[in-house]
C-alpha cells in the first residue's frame, strides 16, 4: 500500500503550512510542535524508553522537531550510539542549531514515505505524526503507510497515536484523528507478528497508545526491552 505523489503533496503542503504557522507564533519551543508542555511532550518520550533501550543504538526520529528526543534520551543516560532526525519543515533548520558539534546528530530534510532508508537503523520512532486528521487521504491508509515506511527503514519501529478510546472529559479536538488501537495493532501485524501494543497509561491529556513493531525472530534484536525484564542488548 502506497500514497501517490499527488497525494504526498497534499500531505507534505498542509503540514508545512500548519507548523510554520505554529513555529511564528511559538519560536522554537515544544508548543510550537502542538504538544501542550514540556512535560507532556516528554511523557511521550518517557513511554518509549520504557518500551525500548535506545542506548548505543541507531536511531532514526521522523519528524524529529528540534531534536528534543535526544535531549532526552541524553539526559536520561540512555544516549544512542547515532541519531538521525528528519522532518519536512523548517524544524530541521533549528535542529541543525541546537547541536551543532555532537558528533552522534545528524539532521536531513526529508520523507520518509516518499524515501525510505531500506533497514539502516536499530530503531524508527514517530512521536505525534499520525495525530493530525486529513483531508483528501484516509487517515488509517496514512497510518498504514507510514507504519510501513519506518518499518522499511530500521529493524524496529515505535509510534504513538490518539486513541479513539476516550477517558476522562477532555472534549474531542478538532483537526485531530482519534485511531482505534485494536486497527493498528492489526495493520502492525501486516508488517510483522511481534508487535507490542500499550495502552496502560495516563492520557496526556487525551488517552493515547504506543505501538512497537519489532523482528519476527526477537533473539537477532538487540534493544527490546522485555515485560518487566532487562535489556535484551548484548
Amino acid at each position: 500500500m502506497t500514497l501517490t505523489d499527488d497525494e504526498l503533496a497534499s500531505i507534505e503542503s498542509a503540514v508545512r503550512d500548519l507548523y510554520e504557522a505554529q513555529y511564528e507564533a511559538a519560536e522554537s519551543k515544544p508548543e510550537s510542535l502542538f504538544w501542550d508542555s514540556t512535560e507532556s511532550m516528554e511523557l511521550r518520550f518517557k513511554i518509549a524508553l520504557e518500551m525500548y533501550d535506545f542506548a548505543d543504538a541507531t536511531v532514526l526520529d521522523v519528524g524529529c522537531g528540534f531534536g528534543d528526543f535526544f535531549a532526552f534520551l541524553e539526559d536520561r543516560g540512555s544516549t544512542p550510539r547515532e541519531y538521525h532526525g528528519i522532518d519536512i519543515t523548517s524544524a530541521i533548520d533549528i535542529a541543525r542549531e541546537r547541536y551543532p558539534d555532537v558528533p552522534e546528530c545528524s539532521f536531513e530534510r526529508r520523507n520518509v514515505m516518499r524515501d525510505p532508508y531500506d533497514r539502516v537503523f536499530d530503531v524508527a520512532v514517530g512521536f505525534g505524526t499520525v495525530f493530525n486528521s486529513l483531508t483528501g487521504v484516509s487517515n488509517e491508509r496514512y497510518l498504514r503507510c507510514f507504519m510501513r515506511a519506518c518499518f522499511e527503514s530500521a529493524d524496529a519501529a515505535l509510534l504513538n497515536a490518539i486513541s479513539s478510546h476516550r477517558q476522562g472529559n477532555w472534549p474531542y479536538e478538532e483537526g485531530v484523528y482519534y485511531y482505534s488501537p485494536e486497527k493498528a495493532f492489526l495493520y502492525a501485524q501486516e508488517l510483522t507478528r511481534n508487535v507490542r501494543l500499550r495502552h496502560d497509561y495516563e492520557p496526556i491529556p487525551q488517552k493515547e497508545f504506543t505501538l512497537l513493531l519489532s523482528p519476527d525472530k526477537t533473539e537477532d534484536h538487540i534493544g527490546i526491552v522485555p515485560l518487566g525484564g532487562e535489556s535484551s542488548k548484548r
